[in-house]
């Protein structure tokens, strides 16, 4: 008996993928305060995956206060705005800068609401 090689699960469909181009849409993630600071001193740093290629690109940072010049950075290194941005119901993208900003130049926010895992 020859043995078959199972095929590989895809994620996502081939049209949904075409659907959006490079850094369009953009899932993010904010981690810190760690109690050590890394090499260049910082404690916080920000995540942005993008869905269609896969690529990431994280930055990091001293203070959380310095969140929306990081978002700055992150649209400055694509070289284009998003038009989806994904994250959770984290402060930093919701308070009133990052607000305005996205309502500004007519970017999309999605907030997924946090979901409590407990053990069974």
């Amino acid at each position: 008996m020859k043995y078959r090689k199972p095929s590989t699960p895809t994620s996502k469909t081939v049209v949904y993928k075409e659907m959006y181009e490079v850094w369009e849409k953009v899932y993010t993630d904010t981690s810190g305060p760690f109690r050590v600071k890394s090499i260049k001193g910082n404690y916080y740093y920000s995540v942005y995956v993008d869905e269609k290629s896969g690529r990431y690109l994280a930055i990091s940072y001293v203070r959380k206060s310095e969140f929306p010049l990081v978002f700055l950075q992150f649209v400055a290194k694509i070289a284009r705005l998003s038009k989806i941005l994904v994250c959770d119901s984290a402060g930093d993208m919701l308070s009133a800068t990052m607000t305005g900003t996205f309502a500004l130049h007519e970017l999309s926010l999605h907030v997924v609401p946090k979901v409590e895992h407990f053990a069974s």
